[in-house]
């Protein structure tokens, strides 16, 4: 994963748990550099090893934070430059969601060893609809909820979504379904 998502984690621990906090899960993680350089390319197992020190340094359970996490990366992104392109997936939130896949081409321009994962937005009504999430990682299925929660919440919906799984690719599907409401 990119080096933007390594910070991010970063800041979440640091903003949420305190910098002795952070320290403790780079020490245990086994991270060497003291920053992540946002556009190079790490290991995801270095990813997964600093959510999984997280939990051991704080007692979380490993699928909240990650929802955690993936809420807190959609207000990390705006910030660090990615708002506008945020705002401009579309005026509905739904539109939003169905033009993810669209913002991912864009933003592999800067980041050409980009492997996003992709969405698929159905059964749309007026306040719910189904999102299909395809990706080649495993393990992230807590972070879509959490990244569609932050999303609604952006100042241009202004929504509190739930979002549940449907059907999970855990427990033998190719894909991860969600019914989002709001």
């Amino acid at each position: 994963m990119y080096g933007l998502v390594n910070q991010a984690v970063q800041d979440f621990v640091t903003h949420s748990y305190g910098e002795p906090t952070w320290l403790r899960v780079r020490k245990q993680a086994g991270m060497q550099d003291a920053d992540f350089i946002l556009l190079e390319q790490y290991p995801d197992a270095l990813t997964f090893g600093l959510v999984g020190a997280t939990c051991e340094a704080t007692g979380c359970e490993a699928e909240k934070l990650v929802e955690a996490i993936g809420e807190y990366w959609v207000a990390f992104t705006a910030q660090r430059g990615y708002g506008a392109l945020l705002d401009q997936l579309g005026e509905t939130f739904p539109e939003a969601l169905a033009n993810l896949d669209a913002m991912h081409v864009r933003v592999a321009l800067m980041m050409p060893s980009l492997q996003p994962p992709s969405f698929r937005v159905s059964d749309v009504m007026e306040r719910s609809l189904m999102l299909t999430y395809i990706s080649k990682r495993q393990g992230l299925t807590a972070m879509v909820i959490g990244l569609v929660k932050g999303l609604a919440r952006r100042p241009k919906y202004k929504l509190d979504a739930t979002v549940t799984l449907f059907t999970a690719r855990e427990e033998g599907g190719d894909t991860d379904v969600f019914k989002v409401t709001w």
